[in-house]
């Protein structure tokens, strides 16, 4: 598993603690498990009691790559949203698994000129 120095910031939410930085790390193995790369970097910030907001960087799959060389740009994209709707229930999953709360909706974004994924929980 990919070592990474972190803050180790915690917070409690539900009745269950845990650390922020464990959540990173756990959403970095699950997106290292579904596309077999780790992503360069996860970032979990809570606002408030009742949001969550996820950015995972560098996600970019070489099947993404060789389709936007090859400009095959539309093919690349509903690729990208089958794919990150696909990681989006499992991260949601792990989200209500870690922070024992059920998530209310999740919002998602990730553009074709980045390989950055974010995701915003409602909880």
């Amino acid at each position: 598993m990919k070592e990474k120095a972190r803050n180790g910031s915690a917070a409690i939410q539900g009745n269950s603690p845990f650390t922020v930085s464990s959540l990173e790390e756990d959403l970095e193995q699950l997106v290292y498990q579904a596309i077999g790369q780790y992503p360069t970097d996860v970032t979990c910030t809570f606002i408030g009691k009742s949001d969550l907001a996820v950015l995972i960087e560098n996600i970019e799959t070489p099947l993404e790559k060789f389709l936007l060389q090859q400009g095959r740009v539309e093919t690349a994209r509903d690729y990208r949203r089958g794919l990150h709707r696909a990681i989006g229930q499992r991260v949601r999953q792990l989200v209500e698994e870690k922070i024992d709360r059920s998530v209310g909706e999740v919002l998602t974004d990730r553009q074709t000129n980045t390989s950055w994924m974010g995701m915003f929980f409602l909880l």
